[in-house]
């Protein structure tokens, strides 16, 4: 079983996610860092372990109110270094549009050699339509927190899930998804955040009442 210790700063947004395995398995660590106005900044795969080598780097840029221009970086110095040190060297960017409700509407990725063009579309309640997904009606985890919603393009109001292949198990007092899991003829893992699982469990700070549980989301 692996677990993941996630901590914050002083205005609750996410700095570090935290394999707690040698670095020996393979896992990463991920650290977030924001700048002057409050908004993410860089988001940085390092070698786990508490290493802090940067061997992908996403710098995140506002040219204006609603786009943002996310540059991915690889093999970029350490943690200690305030910006890539090899700025010229990106392997692809993305821009993001918002709508007015400041949720993606669109995002296009471009490397090198090719571009691609992706529209968000959102349904009455709030759900991005997609082909072969449902949601839940609770509290979409990824709520909690504008970095989780940008990082990770999800900006539904609800829980998504595939039906027949992965499912929400259990809930928390406040609505929030506790359990994931995929079904018993789903080979392939399901996916949440940096996450592959078939069976995951989330711990949330509020679930202890005032007092943050350690590492809790």
């Amino acid at each position: 079983m692996q677990r993941f210790h996630f901590s914050y700063n002083a205005a609750g947004q996410p700095t570090l996610i935290e394999a707690l395995v040698p670095a020996a398995y393979n896992y990463q660590d991920y650290v977030f860092r924001y700048d002057n106005h409050g908004r993410l900044k860089d988001y940085i795969f390092t070698d786990g372990g508490g290493g802090t080598y940067a061997y992908l780097w996403d710098r995140y840029t506002y040219p204006n109110s609603h786009t943002i221009i996310d540059t991915t970086y690889e093999y970029q110095g350490t943690t200690a270094d305030p910006n890539p040190i090899y700025p010229d060297r990106y392997n692809f960017f993305t821009t993001i549009t918002l709508d007015g409700q400041g949720r993606i509407s669109r995002f296009v990725f471009s490397s090198s050699s090719s571009s691609d063009t992706t529209y968000v579309h959102y349904d009455a309640q709030g759900d991005v339509i997609s082909a072969g997904l449902s949601y839940d009606n609770k509290v979409n985890l990824y709520q909690l927190s504008p970095t989780w919603q940008l990082v990770y393009k999800n900006y539904s109001v609800h829980n998504p899930f595939i039906p027949g292949a992965t499912y929400i198990g259990a809930y928390d007092p406040y609505e929030l998804p506790t359990l994931f899991e995929t079904g018993p003829m789903i080979h392939a893992p399901g996916g949440l955040m940096v996450f592959s699982y078939n069976s995951m469990q989330v711990f949330y700070s509020c679930d202890k009442g005032t007092t943050p549980a350690p590492g809790a989301l």
